[in-house]
């Protein structure tokens, strides 16, 4: 395989390819040049040595032409160069070729298109051609303090989402924190509500028992009944009930009291309810046999209304009851509403209990 030597031309051989080269217009170096260059003195920025009459050192024989000079078209001194190649005996020999074939041969086929070349820079003569490139203008800050700056700007942001972070972890362990407690007291919340409803139940269970045997006395003025609501309420029933021993009278005055009271009919004459309790159960039935709530009750010439203290839901209950409570007083049964609310029903000297439609007999 035969391969071309290159730098071993002749000094004559040389000086002609230069001249030729020189004489076409071929390198730009000589178009840039600058006056100081032609001094006969030792350049500073070219390494190469002093000027000579104006011409230019030629450092290496292997020139960079720049491809321009290679696509001009046009005519050309043709002028033969002798070069020699190695046999393959170890030999050599001249060959003929053109100055167009040494110049291909000698330059790379990579160089720039309109490379500025300046007589005064240090040129790098590599065959691979690893530094032609241009310099990255990233910024005119000179020395790359940009580089520094922007590394300088990453730090403090990265202090920065340290920090955040941080503050982040502590932010949800708190969060985390609070969860457990509105849990643990929701759960707390909860479990008073229970008692509290629980709790509430036997209050008003309570308080129904306590107002199973009271009686509303409606239509009372205030001050009518005199100082104590006692007394109104045992001159009442003995002026209705002449026959009411006075062990009647004293159990229906354990609990008398009265509140405000305005019935529609009547606004102007500001009337009372006074809450009479009766202990005697028979007593109590007899009452409302005597005063319904249709008829009048007539006592110190006051007109009053007699009414059961019952809640609503008892009302509304009994009201549902009706047609059973009148057909067992039919057929001789004691009937009254409890607030549970329960029918009690006496029955040939027993006593029976109605819950939910199921008779349960008393135990004496």
């Amino acid at each position: 395989m035969r391969r071309s030597r290159r730098g071993g031309l002749p000094a004559d051989q040389a000086e002609g390819l230069v001249s030729a080269v020189f004489d076409q217009g071929a390198c730009n170096w000589a178009l840039d040049a600058p006056a100081t260059c032609t001094e006969d003195r030792q350049c500073q920025e070219c390494p190469g040595g002093p000027m000579d009459d104006g011409l230019l050192p030629v450092r290496n024989p292997d020139i960079r032409v720049s491809k321009k000079m290679k696509r001009d078209e046009g005519p050309r001194t043709a002028r033969a160069v002798n070069a020699e190649e190695e046999t393959d005996d170890g030999g050599w020999k001249a060959s003929a070729s053109t100055d167009k074939d040494v110049t291909a041969s000698i330059l790379p086929e990579n160089e720039e298109e309109d490379a500025d070349l300046n007589p005064c820079r240090t040129r790098d003569t590599t065959e691979d051609g690893a530094g032609d490139f241009e310099e990255p203008q990233l910024c005119h800050v000179p020395g790359g303090a940009w580089l520094q700056q922007t590394q300088v700007v990453l730090w403090k942001l990265s202090k920065n989402m340290d920090i955040v972070l941080s503050q982040l972890g502590i932010v949800e362990a708190s969060q985390s924190a609070l969860q457990k407690a509105v849990e643990l007291n929701s759960a707390g919340v909860t479990q008073h509500e229970q008692q509290h409803t629980t709790l509430s139940s036997k209050v008003e269970d309570m308080e129904n028992r306590s107002r199973w045997n009271n009686l509303w006395v409606l239509g009372v003025l205030k001050g009518a009944e005199g100082d104590d609501p006692c007394d109104f309420a045992v001159c009442l029933f003995r002026k209705t009930f002449p026959a009411l021993s006075d062990w009647d009278m004293n159990s229906m005055t354990q609990r008398t009291h009265h509140f405000p009271f305005r019935p529609p009919s009547k606004p102007s004459r500001y009337p009372q309810v006074t809450l009479i309790y009766i202990g005697n159960l028979f007593l109590q039935q007899e009452i409302f046999q005597a005063a319904t709530p249709k008829s009048l009750v007539k006592a110190c010439d006051i007109e009053c209304f007699v009414h059961s203290d019952f809640f609503h839901q008892t009302v509304v209950k009994c009201w549902e009851l009706r047609e059973h409570i009148t057909a067992l007083q039919k057929l001789g049964a004691y009937v009254s509403l409890m607030e549970t609310p329960t029918l009690r029903i006496r029955e040939d000297g027993q006593t029976f209990f109605c819950y939910g439609g199921q008779k349960v007999q008393c135990q004496p």
